[in-house]
């Protein structure tokens, strides 16, 4: 779009609150109605935005038209800021990714909040039995992951917490937090791990990766190969993930939800949208502490329940899923999945369902985006 001769020298953004609770969180604005606006195709290098203090404040645009910023808004209040042509400064990225083949192509992602791990072909061609998604804990919201691989590369375990978080997260054979399975006759056909991967968007504000499975006999269900995008944002305690089936014979029944561990069966807390849990990690007496995991289902499609073994498995006692039915082939499911420690961010599971209500009322009263 080239320069046109009445634009504005700076287009000004109001982004109003209307639910009754403080809110922190990125806002996708038009970049198409701010070009427009500006007279100019705006580009991820070629703007500045700022707040109504006038400080700059980081931007991200995205392949889908979408201009990110970070919105703090007081409860049923407005905020503004300001967009305008320059150079913008260069921005501390609140988000990773990143894969480490040396172990076993381990995907890892986290952002200021949280950080998880999906398990990659090298872990599946060795045979061993990890499923679901991984909870990585941190007390900073500092980028921490990379620094504790590096130092289990070094020989120092990242299962033990060394000052910046570390891995006891039980997963196994199970969906550990979050991850999507198809169900036939009420049991759970486990996903093994991702073929391949692509990083679509890489911060400062969202990252966005696709996972996609290999093709696997799943019952009657056919030969099925199994996609999933993963949406992380800054601030956000819940990561999106999308999940769709290629070569479903039949329409399907599809779970997503959290793993239950032997050591800790009474603090499953099901919603009619939500789960929320108190995972005991994997060494309740050593570590002493809890990790809330979440799986989130805003809308009305799905409905949560337990599925509980006879008898628990390798301390696995069940799971707590949201569950789909008839379900098509390429029908796409949106859920989201999140995790917190109690040494960070939330001290009690009651905190944890504050959270996970607050973020529920977010989706059902999203912040409106006016342009001046």
């Amino acid at each position: 779009m080239g320069a046109l001769s009445g634009k504005a020298q700076e287009v000004k953004i109001t982004v109003q609150n209307p639910a009754s609770l403080q809110r922190h969180q990125v806002v996708a604005l038009n970049a198409d109605s701010i070009s427009a606006r500006l007279g100019m195709n705006i580009t991820a290098s070629n703007i500045i935005v700022k707040d109504a203090a006038g400080v700059e404040i980081p931007s991200q645009l995205t392949r889908e038209g979408e201009l990110l910023i970070f919105v703090p808004v007081r409860p049923m209040g407005e905020a503004t800021f300001t967009v305008r042509a320059g150079k913008a400064a260069r921005a501390k990225s609140s988000v990773f990714v990143r894969q480490y083949p040396w172990r076993l192509d381990d995907l890892v992602i986290e952002n200021d909040c949280s950080a998880y791990r999906f398990y990659g072909p090298a872990l599946q061609r060795k045979g061993e039995r990890g499923f679901g998604i991984d909870v990585w804990l941190k007390n900073t919201s500092e980028m921490v992951v990379d620094s504790l691989y590096r130092m289990q590369k070094r020989g120092i375990s990242f299962h033990l917490n060394h000052g910046l978080g570390m891995d006891c997260y039980n997963v196994g054979p199970s969906l550990g937090c979050g991850a999507p399975a198809l169900i036939e006759a009420d049991s759970l056909i486990f996903p093994w791990c991702y073929d391949h991967f692509e990083i679509l968007e890489n911060g400062p504000l969202r990252l966005t990766v696709r996972l996609d499975f290999a093709p696997v006999a799943k019952g009657h269900y056919g030969m099925v190969t199994e996609h999933r995008l993963v949406v992380m944002e800054r601030g956000s305690d819940f990561t999106q993930l999308t999940v769709w089936y290629d070569g479903l014979q039949a329409p399907a029944t599809v779970a997503a939800g959290t793993v239950i561990h032997e050591a800790d069966t009474r603090s499953v807390r099901l919603g009619r949208n939500y789960i929320n849990y108190a995972d005991p990690t994997g060494n309740a007496e050593q570590q002493n502490c809890q990790i809330y995991v979440a799986t989130l289902f805003p809308g009305k499609s799905c409905h949560t329940k337990r599925l509980m073994y006879k008898q628990a498995v390798n301390g696995i006692a069940g799971h707590a899923v949201g569950i789909w039915h008839n379900v098509q082939n390429g029908q796409r499911l949106t859920y989201w999945f999140g995790s917190a420690w109690s040494e960070y961010r939330v001290r009690s599971q009651a905190e944890w369902d504050l959270r996970i209500r607050q973020f529920l009322t977010e989706k059902k009263q999203p912040c409106i985006v006016k342009y001046e």
